[in-house]
């Protein structure tokens, strides 16, 4: 059994994802996956532990810090299921 947050008819929900991808509702009733607005697990602000970071590090070739890094994810870092991302068209890569 599957668990999300979606926003279905303006209301957000904590839902359960059943068999064939049918959302069961809070009020019981299920409903197809393509009629919900999928959000992301988490919201608001989360501290994070980077435990694998040394891995990254070693691809990057740059020295890994000593300890673990520690670091913060804004609300607004999350997207939900089929949601798109953007890439702001004024920075050079």
């Amino acid at each position: 059994m599957k668990r999300a947050r979606v926003e279905y008819q303006g209301k957000v929900q904590h839902v359960t994802v059943h068999e064939e991808n049918k959302v069961l509702l809070n009020e019981g009733y299920k409903v197809a996956e393509d009629l919900v607005t999928w959000l992301p697990p988490a919201f608001g602000t989360v501290i994070a532990l980077g435990l694998n970071y040394a891995g990254h590090a070693l691809e990057l070739e740059f020295k890994a810090p000593e300890g673990p890094l520690i670091f913060i994810k804004s609300a607004s870092s999350f997207i939900g299921h089929r949601q798109n991302t953007y890439r702001p068209a004024n920075i050079d890569y």
